[in-house]
């Protein structure tokens, strides 16, 4: 049947619309979260387009949203990483994120806690990673729920010079 056939067509045409639609706000979302990283990252060592890729390319690796990523991203600038280090730093926290059981947010938030504590290279994170995953894997607690207490403890451990790896195993 004809009519059958432009009835099926209209519901097929109103699901792409949807879809359209719904790429069109996230891609808004994505525009606005990198709105405020251009206005803490030193464009000078990195270009923003090349922020914007690998903001893009993290959040497809790992399946992730990418108005995550780039809410990621300005949260490890203003967590004083270097813009030069900074997708380095979002994509262990995205693996974090992803093996951790926990969300950008709190993945980015216990890496650079870690490093600011520490004084630590942010080509540390990705040994860092592992360290988190290994706890979580052995205690009775997932990266999530060590991101809300960890924060707490961080700069008292690293003043007291408790090395992160007995620190981790205390948890």
């Amino acid at each position: 049947d004809l009519e059958k056939l432009a009835s099926n067509m209209q519901k097929v045409g109103a699901v792409m619309m949807g879809i359209g639609i719904a790429a069109i706000k996230m891609r808004g979302d994505v525009d606005q979260e990198m709105a405020k990283v251009k206005t803490i990252a030193d464009t000078t060592t990195v270009s923003f387009e090349h922020l914007r890729q690998g903001v893009m390319k993290t959040s497809n690796d790992f399946n992730l949203p990418a108005t995550q990523m780039a809410e990621g991203l300005y949260n490890v600038i203003s967590s004083n990483v270097e813009t030069s280090e900074s997708l380095h730093v979002l994509r262990d926290s995205a693996i974090l994120a992803k093996t951790g059981f926990t969300d950008m947010a709190n993945a980015t938030d216990i890496l650079t806690t870690i490093v600011n504590s520490y004084g630590y290279e942010t080509e540390r994170t990705t040994k860092l990673v592992d360290q988190l995953i290994i706890t979580q894997k052995l205690g009775k607690a997932t990266v999530d729920e060590l991101g809300s207490s960890f924060g707490k403890v961080a700069g008292l451990a690293a003043t007291a010079e408790v090395p992160v790896e007995e620190l981790l195993a205390a948890i």
